[in-house]
């Protein structure tokens, strides 16, 4: 499931609105403000085949909620009709930028799903319910270091043409 979720940025100049952009943005994980923010939560969750002597899957499914914030400039019959054009031609990028975060939340999910139904079969379903769960959550780690090597990379979607002014 994807929500998008909007905050106000008053300002009728450019200076102002970048001012109350760092002033209002979402926080990140370590508190940090940004312009806009994706959060994705990945649950798994799968059934077991019990046999005589083993344990194996019969069936996994994953959920991925998604939750996108993004600026939206305060209704003012003051904004020059430039400053609209060219917020909204940044908050199209900076929403590109953040559908990228999203999709790495989606291919992470999907990714679980594989693992977790590739798994070979185990002496105990407790055994196999550890390797699911360790597995699950060694992707989900390896998910969070890539969307923080896409932050990295497209410095936050500056490469992407999500910057202003």
């Amino acid at each position: 499931m994807q929500n998008v979720f909007y905050y106000e940025v008053p300002g009728t100049t450019a200076s102002e609105v970048r001012a109350n952009l760092m002033r209002f943005g979402p926080r990140g994980d370590w508190g940090e403000r940004f312009d806009g923010h994706t959060r994705w939560f990945v649950r798994w969750h799968y059934r077991f085949r019990e046999g005589e002597q083993s344990c194996e899957i019969s069936s996994v499914a994953t959920v991925v909620d998604i939750t996108i914030t993004m600026p939206r400039l305060a209704a003012n019959a003051e904004i020059p009709p430039e400053l609209e054009r060219a917020f909204s031609a940044y908050t199209d990028k900076l929403m590109e930028h953040e559908k990228g975060h999203a999709e790495n939340g989606i291919d992470v999910a999907r990714r679980i799903e594989k693992a977790i139904a590739a798994l070979p079969p185990k002496p105990s379903c407790d055994e196999f319910g550890d390797a699911a769960n360790a597995l699950g959550e060694s992707l989900l780690d390896e998910a969070i270091e890539r969307d923080r090597d896409y932050d990295r990379r497209t410095e936050h979607g500056r490469t992407q043409g999500a910057q202003f002014p």
